[in-house]
């Protein structure tokens, strides 16, 4: 009876508004999911999985997230453990809105930090996912400041971030295998690399980045001023 009463419509739609709920009302963001698939075998689907920006239009849209019934609880945690979970199609735009300094995810990700220090026993917002398969998505950035404002674009985007995390502000992955095409033509076939970002400096860790007909080898780190990374290559330091 219980998983006739969970393939409603009605329900599966009232099972999606109580699961942000307490995300939204914890940390301030605009999150909604348009409906939660369950299935028999444990099985569950995020459909339409929609993160808004601080002006109310899409930062992340995802048309499917698949993760089992048992992670998808620990979305209501402070603490989130998703362990494997696959994202299929959608897109993520990272915009700076005109007069304004900090780009949409930035600001996004800023919702997650209380001020504590890094050493602080004070509890942090955490989202973790042992494995993370992406497929068919597409991202861009852009600055309305600019005459030009696609600062850069990717499409088709796949591959693995293996041990996400972000930790307040922070975020880290072991990025594996992934590969795009950008706004230029250039066709990344593999990019492999442990990458760190926080509010003072980005790391690349052995990264190898791979081309049809080429091939980069090293680590690169940049530190900066977060408020400058609108200036990004006049004012990053390398």
């Amino acid at each position: 009876f219980i998983s006739v009463l969970l393939s409603v419509p009605v329900i599966q739609t009232k099972l999606a508004n109580y699961a942000t709920q307490k995300i939204n009302e914890d940390f301030n963001t605009d999150i909604s999911i348009e409906k939660i698939d369950l299935s028999f075998l444990g099985n569950v689907q995020l459909k339409g999985v929609e993160i808004r920006d601080h002006h109310q239009d899409t930062l992340i849209f995802v048309k499917k997230l698949s993760t089992s019934i048992l992670n998808a609880k620990k979305v209501l945690e402070s603490q989130v453990n998703l362990g494997s979970i696959s994202l299929d199609g959608g897109y993520v735009y990272m915009k700076t809105y005109p007069g304004e300094k900090d780009d949409t995810m930035a600001v996004f990700i800023d919702g997650f930090d209380d001020g504590s220090p890094k050493d602080s026993l004070a509890p942090k917002f955490m989202l973790k996912s042992s494995n993370v398969y992406v497929n068919g998505l597409n991202y861009k950035l852009v600055d309305y400041n600019r005459k030009d404002p696609i600062l850069f674009s990717a499409a088709n985007v796949g591959g693995n971030l293996q041990d996400m995390l972000v930790y307040g502000p922070d975020f880290s992955s072991k990025i594996r295998g992934l590969y795009f095409r950008d706004n230029r033509g250039l066709e990344v076939t593999s990019l492999t690399t442990d990458f760190s970002y926080s509010k003072t400096a980005m790391h690349f860790v052995n990264t190898t980045l791979q081309t049809r007909e080429s091939e980069i080898k090293a680590n690169i780190d940049f530190s900066y001023k977060r408020e400058d990374l609108i200036d990004f290559n006049n004012k990053i330091a390398v």
